[in-house]
C-alpha cells in the first residue's frame, strides 16, 4: 500500500520503481517498423522503380530530374495528408 493513499501502486509504477533499467532497456530495444512490413513487396518495388526512373531522367537532364523529384515529393505529402484526414474521419488517429 502507498503511504500517502490507501490504494496500491500500479504495476507500471512498481516496474519503474523496482527496476528502472529494465524499462529503459525495453524502450531502447524496441525495433522500428521494417519497410517491408509497411509497404509490402509490391510497394518496395514501386519505390525502386520510381527512384530508377528519376535517376535516369536526372542523368539525361538534371534540372528536369530535380523538378520531377520535387513534384513526387509534393504528391507524397498530399497522399499522406489525405490518408491522415481519412484516418481521423474514421476515428483511427
Amino acid at each position: 500500500m502507498n503511504a500517502r493513499t490507501s490504494t496500491p501502486p500500479s504495476t507500471l509504477t512498481k516496474a519503474v520503481v523496482e527496476r528502472p533499467e529494465t524499462v529503459l532497456f525495453k524502450l531502447i530495444r524496441s525495433e522500428p517498423p521494417i519497410m517491408r512490413d509497411t509497404l509490402g513487396l509490391e510497394g518496395m518495388l514501386g519505390v525502386i522503380v520510381v527512384f530508377l526512373a528519376v535517376a535516369l531522367l536526372t542523368i539525361h537532364d538534371p534540372v528536369v530530374g530535380a523538378g520531377v523529384m520535387i513534384l513526387l515529393s509534393g504528391l507524397a505529402l498530399i497522399a499522406k495528408g489525405v490518408a491522415d484526414s481519412t484516418m481521423r474521419a474514421f476515428g483511427m488517429k
